[in-house]
């Protein structure tokens, strides 16, 4: 979380090809690929790093020199002509100059302008990375909650069949006298509970099937594989407490406060120091 192309590189190296057949499982990783690249904010923010960083270099145009050079080529033919009656030979003449214009010195305030449009696009480089996080974030979400709903089904699916079971086992006794109605009403009354609340989870399975094929781009009916490693534990509380600082959130805030700091009460002999950022 220390350097913004730590995140970007996983990134790039994340946006290959994802396998969209729905016959092929697909993991947890080959979702978030397709999810990188649909997203339309992550795009968006990209975009933003571009008009970040051509400000930035126009903040340093104004302070470095312009070089400009240029090439000229006279060609003329001589006068007059030779003793064997042909025309003289021709004559050319090269000019090159090159030239360099230096703005004048006009106080600190450019330089603090340079600090402002490079902190901002930290900023924006930061909330690239923050992008990506909470993206992989829904992305997991929806990949977990449509696994579990799926696993609630298979139970209510295993239930009914189990009831299914018994009320034939009922019916068969109850024929021979062994047992009484009331029994088998119970049993049936039970299963049509239970049927009611598989039709609920399956309309949870369908809600999950599309949000996650809404992130993703992919089909709905696509086999998820969900035999990636689980972590074997978490970490201390003061351990992650210790690393809040290194949210790019955070940076990406501290980056827009200095600047709207500094852009504020801009001094004439420099930028304002932060010994935060």
């Amino acid at each position: 979380m220390k350097n913004i192309y730590f995140y970007l590189n996983i990134m790039l190296f994340l946006l290959s090809p994802a396998w969209a057949r729905a016959e092929e499982p697909l993991t947890l990783k080959d979702c978030f690929k397709a999810a990188l690249k649909r997203s339309e904010v992550l795009a968006t923010q990209q975009e933003l790093i571009v008009q970040a960083e051509e400000t930035y270099h126009q903040a340093w145009g104004a302070i470095m020199p312009t070089i400009n050079g240029t090439y000229s080529y006279f060609h003329q033919n001589a006068p007059g002509f030779t003793s064997s009656g042909n025309t003289a030979s021709s004559a050319g003449q090269q000019t090159l100059a090159v030239t360099a214009d230096q703005p004048l010195f006009r106080g600190f305030s450019d330089f603090a302008a340079v600090h402002e449009e490079k902190a901002f696009l930290k900023a924006q480089q930061q909330a690239l990375a923050w992008a990506g996080m909470q993206l992989y974030s829904d992305v997991a979400s929806a990949f977990y909650t449509r696994l579990a709903v799926q696993k609630d089904l298979n139970v209510l699916d295993n239930e009914l069949q189990l009831y299914e079971q018994r009320i034939k086992e009922l019916q068969d006794r109850l024929k021979i006298g062994r047992s009484r109605i009331t029994e088998l009403l119970t049993i049936q009354s039970a299963q049509a509970i239970l049927k009611a609340q598989r039709e609920q989870v399956f309309g949870q399975l369908d809600v999950a099937r599309e949000v996650l094929a809404f992130l993703t781009g992919l089909d709905q009916d696509i086999i998820l594989d969900d035999t990636d490693d689980v972590p074997a534990g978490i970490g201390s509380l003061e351990s992650y407490q210790s690393q809040v600082k290194a949210r790019p959130d955070i940076i990406a805030a501290q980056k827009k406060m200095w600047k709207d700091l500094n852009r504020v009460f801009r001094l004439p002999r420099g930028p304002i120091y932060r010994p935060w950022i």
